[in-house]
């Protein structure tokens, strides 16, 4: 009897060892299938809460469509870029109209003896040669200028045609021509032609208004930097005393939509976010061999050094075992893992539209970037996409948490802000030039100006306050923002610290930016 249940027994185990084996798979695909099932539900209430409070997640929502106005400014852009000079790229690109000479004070780039420019130190640089470059380029500065009167607000481009062939639009030609027209500008300055600068400092402020309902994050940081082109050359040309007060108003007309920015800012990012959205899609419906195939040819067009997993046991795991899970089981819950981290940010670039603060926004962002938490267990998800690093990098701080895996816009933000405060210096110094003119005097404060020249003092977005401002004694005025610690220090310009490159440090490195005062001997073109 002993021995008949023991031979029965040793069945009956192995039975039970192979149905455990053949449940085992039945068990795994169980739990993916809730995962599945539990995480796409999350993600749908969450989307769905946050649609209501009107967040767009749809990439076709936000971009406009291509107009046949945009298609044909871009072909005529292209044809007067064309018919530019060669030789003019080698000043337009490298000119500077401020020079600074120390903390507080700069010298006139358009009255030094030779302009000012970058090129390689074997080259000579003179007015002569670049007033006769910019002579053969008359017509088509001509038509640069008659394209910027009406610059239209959408980008000529299909925004899904674009992603889905990894293109992006040609901007530089847009670049080029603000570069032009700032050189022609500076050029003008030298000759003592304030009507001739005066036409290409409004048709190079047209450029910021370009492609203004194209929210991708190149177009905006484009239009960031032709706004500092126009506080360059606008500190020359204030420097000259023959300018007419019609003339000042219709330069300070051609500038004044600049804080319009903040709000575009923060659709960038929303922007962005998007087009994270749209790559997660492709790459959950593609193979991770056709995702390596997308990138990899761009990735190597750009000479970075392909990753050592991109040929070897790496690759094969994620391709044939990992990638199809995650795509079936985790690929929501990363989606909502991103949405909800990226929220936080999001959230405060939209109160720093109101507030205006670039420290407090600068603290907040650094404080949200330190509380990020990778999610558990994170070996389930990507977090950071494959090959993707490179694209990522347009605005983010080079200091960034190394911790936080996704795009950090830190420094989009810091550059946005920084060169909207210098602009609305330059409206408030045209205002306040526009008042001497017309009261034969300078006011006693910026609330003076309003509502005669401006409708508001300028604001500091160092602090959210308006720009700092008193009368001199001897007749000058001090402007200035209180820089990047938000700590009014009186207009005090000198650095708190010693600079690393004293012989030419940087305005922001000062306690405060002092709308800086012309150099005492230097020719103030009058």
């Amino acid at each position: 009897m002993i021995k008949l249940n023991s031979e029965t027994q040793r069945p009956s185990r192995g039975r039970r060892l192979v149905g455990l084996l053949l449940l085992l798979p039945l068990v795994v695909v169980g739990l993916m299938v809730m995962e599945r099932w539990r995480s796409q539900r999350a993600l749908t209430i969450w989307k769905g809460q946050m649609e209501a409070k009107a967040e767009i997640f749809d990439v076709k929502r936000l971009w406009p469509s291509p107009s046949p106005r945009s298609l044909e400014f871009s072909n005529r852009l292209a044809r007067v870029i064309g018919q530019l000079p060669t030789g003019l790229a080698d000043y337009a690109a490298r000119l500077s109209a401020t020079v600074q000479k120390q903390p507080g004070q700069a010298r006139r780039g358009s009255q030094e003896p030779n302009p000012l420019s970058s090129r390689p130190a074997n080259v000579t640089n003179s007015w002569v040669e670049l007033d006769g470059l910019l002579g053969k380029a008359k017509p088509a500065l001509e038509s640069l200028r008659q394209l910027m009167k009406d610059p239209p607000p959408d980008m000529g481009c299909d925004i899904m045609e674009s992603l889905e062939k990894d293109s992006l639009p040609n901007l530089v030609n847009v670049r080029r021509g603000a570069q032009a027209l700032h050189a022609a500008a500076i050029n003008d300055l030298h000759n003592g032609d304030l009507a001739g600068a005066l036409e290409n400092l409004t048709a190079l402020s047209g450029f910021t208004k370009l492609y203004v309902n194209d929210p991708s994050l190149v177009n905006f940081m484009i239009r960031v930097a032709i706004l500092g082109l126009t506080v360059d050359v606008c500190w020359d040309a204030l420097q000259a005393t023959n300018w007419t007060e019609p003339q000042l108003a219709a330069l300070q007309q051609a500038c004044q939509n600049d804080k319009l920015l903040l709000v575009q800012m923060l659709r960038s990012m929303e922007a962005e976010r998007a087009i994270r959205l749209q790559h997660l899609a492709w790459f959950r419906s593609h193979s991770y061999d056709a995702w390596v195939a997308r990138w990899l040819p761009i990735l190597q067009s750009l000479n970075w050094q392909p990753p050592k997993w991109v040929a070897g046991p790496v690759r094969c795991w994620r391709q044939w075992v990992f990638h199809p899970l995650w795509s079936y089981a985790w690929a929501d819950e990363e989606e909502l893992i991103y949405l909800k981290t990226v929220q936080g940010e999001i959230v405060l670039l939209r109160e720093a539209a109101t507030h205006g603060n670039w420290p407090r926004l600068s603290r907040e962002i650094a404080a949200h970037y330190q509380d990020y938490r990778p999610p558990t267990p994170a070996w389930r998800f990507y977090i950071t996409l494959p090959l993707m690093e490179f694209s990522e990098i347009i605005g983010s701080s080079g200091d960034s948490p190394s911790t936080y895996p996704y795009p950090l816009f830190s420094k989009a933000s810091a550059s946005t802000m920084k060169n909207l405060t210098l602009h609305q210096m330059v409206i408030g110094a045209v205002a306040l030039k526009r008042y001497e003119l017309r009261h034969g005097q300078l006011p006693q404060s910026l609330a003076s100006l309003a509502p005669e020249f401006l409708r508001e003092p300028p604001c500091d977005f160092m602090d959210g306050q308006s720009l700092r401002y008193r009368l001199n004694s001897d007749g000058s005025f001090t402007l200035y923002s209180v820089g990047e610690d938000g700590r009014d220090d009186g207009g005090n310009p000198l650095p708190a610290i010693s600079e690393k490159n004293p012989q030419n440090p940087s305005p922001w490195a000062g306690r405060d930016w002092v709308w800086p005062q012309a150099a005492a001997g230097i020719n103030p073109g009058e």
